[in-house]
């Protein structure tokens, strides 16, 4: 059998919510966020509106500005451990790596592959632009996903129940039956190898 994984990007390797945050306050003239904030106290998915207090129009002026920079994407800090889980994904190692992802604005595509070569990856990657992660999943005979969102996982699950599935645990999300959550990229890294021994 091949290992064919699928791998989210934000909130899994790239640090989203530091370059959003900013942009936020940048954006609407103040900062709710609160002194030494870091992406760990977030709670909830939509959490410049429902944690943090920003309106509608200040979020929507937020994505506006991160959809129109030719370099938002391309900016964000890797999160722990991203750079040897890239490296270590690179080669022959796993058959094939996909990096689906539902951002969006100028050139996300290319800012997103040349994000995953700066930080680690070695291949030529395979980025995917959609909110579809079951579709892709099944069409792309996936065997290993790993996401932080918990509707994505969810819906994996759902939609083909073949697939091992991981959520890698962030302070947003909660614990579903049938998905096992992880708390490092090692964790996931090391049950590749050991699906790799048994190839």
């Amino acid at each position: 059998m091949s290992i064919v994984i699928g791998v989210d990007v934000d909130g899994v390797l790239a640090d989203f919510d530091t370059g959003f945050k900013k942009v936020v306050v940048e954006s609407s003239g103040k900062d709710l966020f609160g002194e030494g904030w870091t992406p760990n106290d977030i709670t909830t998915w939509n959490y410049t509106k429902d944690q943090y207090g920003y309106t509608l129009e200040e979020d929507k002026a937020a994505w506006e500005s991160v959809k129109a920079s030719p370099s938002f994407w391309y900016d964000l800090p890797p999160l722990d451990g991203c750079f040897d889980f890239l490296q270590s994904l690179s080669g022959d190692f796993i058959e094939d790596v996909y990096f689906i992802t539902q951002r969006m604005g100028r050139h996300v595509k290319v800012q997103t592959e040349e994000w995953l070569f700066t930080n680690g990856y070695r291949d030529v990657p395979t980025v995917l632009i959609s909110g579809d992660k079951a579709g892709c999943c099944k069409s792309l005979g996936i065997t290993h996903y790993i996401d932080d969102k918990n509707e994505n996982c969810r819906d994996v699950f759902d939609a083909e129940g073949t697939i091992e599935i991981y959520m890698l645990a962030r302070p947003w999300n909660r614990q579903l039956l049938g998905i096992t959550r992880l708390t490092t990229l090692q964790e996931f890294l090391d049950i590749l190898k050991v699906e790799r021994e048994r190839v």
